[in-house]
């Protein structure tokens, strides 16, 4: 009898010790990192299919105990909440990943949360933002991480951007570029040249920051590069309003706010609302120059208080 009582304890744990190892198959473990990079793939394309992605691939890898898994569907979540400029929601998502990245002490993940978080600082907190970006970059340097390499370069070129110091940018937008380059990484290599393009913008070299534009502009297309097809119009816009090419203005102003839309990016519609303002008023159309500044100052005040929201929101999760 005891001899029948044990075979049955023995035939149970190994059940059991089969019932583990096919949950914690290698196909799900491949599936959910299948999810993740769809979902990063889409972040330019369509933030919500990203989501989308990123919660399919966290339900999966929280029922097999998949960390790594974990912490990425948390980072590409964020990443999707960035891109609709969701910021609290992605820092929630961000902490999340690094908390679990922690956990396995995955340094490669680790430094591209760090990267995420200095990217969603950028506009709220130029001091942080370079806080994250160093020690994402410190860690990429060790690990000789080069697509991570790159997109600090082009995110430090940003934080310059935004500084003024244009020609600094320029510097660290042209490292991106090479590098994406390199790596054949064609979503990267796209945003690289919009960036130059805008910072020549800025430096009022209106010739080569068309030229920029109009190749990154023309690969995002290539690509169904949607947020980045956005972004290079308002450029691109006000590259013509500069020039006086005011019916090339009108179609990159129009291409520009119908990819906005399809993005969902409030920030991007805001934009063109000003630069819609702009071309009118350069054209001596008052009346509809004043139809837009009062939409303008209606926006400017609700992004105000969210700019303000966001700020503390974003301390406050720290």
């Amino acid at each position: 009898m005891k001899f029948f009582s044990l075979l049955a304890l023995l035939f149970l744990i190994a059940l059991s010790s089969h019932s583990q190892s096919s949950l914690e198959s290698p196909k799900d473990s491949v599936e959910v990192n299948k999810l993740n990079k769809l979902g990063y793939h889409n972040r330019l394309i369509d933030a919500e299919q990203t989501i989308a992605y990123a919660e399919r691939a966290l339900v999966i890898a929280e029922k097999i105990n998949y960390i790594n898994g974990i912490a990425e569907a948390y980072r590409v979540k964020g990443i999707g909440k960035y891109y609709l400029d969701q910021s609290e929601s992605a820092i929630e998502n961000y902490l999340e990943a690094l908390r679990f990245f922690k956990l396995s002490n995955n340094q490669e993940g680790i430094a591209k949360v760090y990267n995420n978080i200095g990217n969603l600082y950028v506009e709220v907190d130029f001091d942080k933002s370079l806080e994250y970006f160093t020690a994402s970059l410190k860690i990429g340097e060790k690990l000789h991480i080069e697509d991570l390499l790159a997109g600090i370069y082009g995110n430090l070129g940003n934080i310059h951007q935004r500084k003024k110091n244009y020609n600094t940018a320029l510097v660290n937008y042209q490292k991106s570029v090479d590098i994406f380059t390199r790596l054949n990484n064609p979503s990267g290599l796209t945003a690289g040249l919009q960036n130059i393009g805008v910072a020549y913008f800025s430096l009022n070299q209106l010739d080569k920051a068309e030229k920029y534009l109009l190749d990154a502009l023309s690969k995002a297309k290539d690509n169904d590069l949607n947020n980045i097809i956005a972004r290079t119009n308002q450029t691109l816009s006000l590259v013509y309003i500069g020039q006086g090419r005011y019916q090339e203005a009108e179609k990159a102003i129009l291409e520009g706010i119908t990819y906005s839309k399809i993005v969902k990016d409030p920030r991007l519609e805001y934009d063109y609302l000003y630069i819609s303002y702009t071309l009118q008023y350069k054209q001596k159309n008052y009346e509809q120059a004043l139809g837009f500044l009062k939409q303008v100052y209606t926006q400017d005040s609700i992004i105000y208080a969210n700019n303000v929201s966001t700020k503390f929101g974003l301390r406050e999760k720290q």
